[in-house]
């Protein structure tokens, strides 16, 4: 997680250094610089994985050939459209798209699953069941899924 480094760093430094405004300025000076400092945060691009199995669109394209995508949507949708490369694989027909999966050189991959959005659980359900049945530690869920996948690749 190389650039989130800045924001947990930037965290800590804020600590302390909130301390010693608030000592000289008074505390509403320092809602003032969190709520910038959180506002250029948002504004740039960058989103914050909310568990350690999460990864941003921005980090998993960075792994270029080395990653193979899973779409957990609907076959119906990955039909439609998907991210170049992805195989599908959902919990509705596993037995089936399994062997698809495992016809790539799967551990030699980072695997990442999304689904349709952040408030789809179905990347992460899939991710879980990769590790359990299969023995995979190399998988990780794309925060944000389709929904981000497309506002990137309109």
């Amino acid at each position: 997680m190389h650039q989130n480094h800045f924001f947990y760093s930037w965290i800590t430094l804020s600590f302390k250094s909130g301390m010693r405004i608030i000592a000289r300025f008074g505390p509403d000076i320092l809602v003032i610089v969190m709520i910038s400092a959180i506002c250029a945060w948002v504004h740039s691009g960058l989103s914050i994985p909310f568990t350690k199995d999460e990864v941003n669109l921005k980090t998993a394209q960075s792994w270029g050939d080395s990653v193979l995508w899973i779409d957990a949507r609907s076959i119906s949708d990955y039909e439609a459209e998907h991210i170049p490369g992805a195989v599908p694989l959902n919990l509705y027909n596993w037995k089936k798209d399994i062997a698809t999966v495992r016809a790539v050189h799967i551990h030699k991959k980072k695997i990442v699953v999304y689904c349709y959005s952040a408030r789809c659980n179905s990347a992460a359900k899939v991710a879980r069941r990769l590790r359990k049945e299969m023995g995979l530690q190399n998988v990780v869920v794309m925060h944000g899924g389709w929904e981000t996948w497309k506002k990137e690749h309109p």
